[in-house]
């Protein structure tokens, strides 16, 4: 199970794109009632602008100085690895195979086209953006899947904090396995 110490748990939840970080974190903030910070919701400002990366860490900065405890999920490693993952004590990689990821991403991407659900910033998917590669999720999440796996192994195993606990799932079942050892397992601020 996972350690904490005074601090309190933060938590980072990484993977490809559609492994389903976002709804992994959701219920892991309803059952230890900690502040969920989605990464994305940082990132996009209205009509698909991206923040600089400046702005993206002061934004992060400024969400995770509020919050003593907190579940990060999301990727950006390169912009903002030295920001979350220093100061997380636990990280989970949602390690799933490309099949699986595709079929969520492209499932998911579609559901939000025809229920014109509001993204990041009020931004919406649209079927033109979908088919556009440089702007289509789903593009980026097969463009970017190994070299996100093989970044995440490595920093798996070359991690010298023993202070950070690291799961790794490689399938849903494993996730749902996780979920039931922590019905009576709660967090202390």
């Amino acid at each position: 199970m996972m350690k904490y110490d005074q601090t309190g748990l933060r938590l980072l939840i990484i993977g490809a794109n559609g492994a389903g970080k976002s709804v992994l974190a959701r219920r892991l903030s309803e059952i230890y009632g900690i502040r969920h910070i989605e990464l994305d919701r940082l990132f996009w400002k209205p009509e698909w602008e991206k923040s600089s990366v400046e702005e993206f860490v002061e934004k992060i900065k400024f969400e995770l100085d509020k919050n003593n405890e907190w579940i990060v999920d999301g990727n950006y490693y390169r912009m903002i690895g030295d920001v979350v993952w220093k100061d997380a004590n636990v990280i989970i990689w949602l390690d799933y195979g490309m099949g699986l990821v595709a079929r969520r991403v492209i499932g998911r991407t579609i559901k939000n086209i025809i229920q014109k659900r509001k993204l990041f910033d009020n931004n919406v998917d649209t079927f033109k953006r979908m088919l556009t590669p440089k702007d289509s999720i789903i593009v980026w999440s097969l463009k970017t899947f190994s070299r996100k796996r093989r970044k995440y192994k490595f920093l798996f195993e070359n991690h010298s904090d023993e202070g950070v606990e690291f799961l790794r799932f490689r399938k849903p079942g494993e996730v749902e396995e996780y979920f039931k050892g922590l019905k009576r397992l709660r967090f202390k601020s």
